[in-house]
């Protein structure tokens, strides 16, 4: 995320006299994910769902197979992508050019589908995720 931030940033770009060039929130909803080995939840090579939200059943999910593991995505619209990313920018102070001025990155990771909810491979794949996070510096705001 701060790289892509790094990025975007460094995008050309002209501000208005006096200003700069900032951001507070970006929002990743359209994702991509492993689901856990072995693949029992693709007999056939297919993978359906239930979505409560829309009341819709067994709605067929595309599957894509890479580096010999299968990865799903959201079928159409109506359906929730697997995980959305949320990132704010959230400032110590109101005004930036403060003595006290902080700001720091929080990042809210959504979990939509139930793969990765439940105990078993799929919440144990999560977790390895969010602890290779934690190693990389990343807080656990809400432990």
């Amino acid at each position: 995320m701060l790289t892509t931030v790094d990025r975007a940033l460094d995008d050309p770009c002209e501000a208005p006299e006096g200003q700069r060039l900032s951001w507070a929130e970006m929002l990743v909803d359209h994702t991509w994910a492993r689901l856990p080995e072995p693949d029992r939840h693709t007999p056939n090579d297919e993978l359906r769902i239930d979505d409560h939200d829309n009341k819709l059943r067994r709605v067929l999910v595309p599957c894509e197979r890479a580096n010999g593991r299968t990865w799903v995505t959201v079928p159409k619209t109506s359906v929730w992508y697997p995980f959305q990313l949320r990132v704010n920018k959230s400032c110590g102070t109101d005004d930036s050019d403060g003595l006290e001025y902080d700001e720091f990155i929080e990042m809210a990771i959504h979990v939509n589908w139930s793969f990765w909810w439940h105990p078993g491979e799929g919440r144990a794949m999560l977790d390895r995720a969010v602890g290779r996070l934690l190693q990389q510096g990343w807080r656990n705001a809400y432990p």
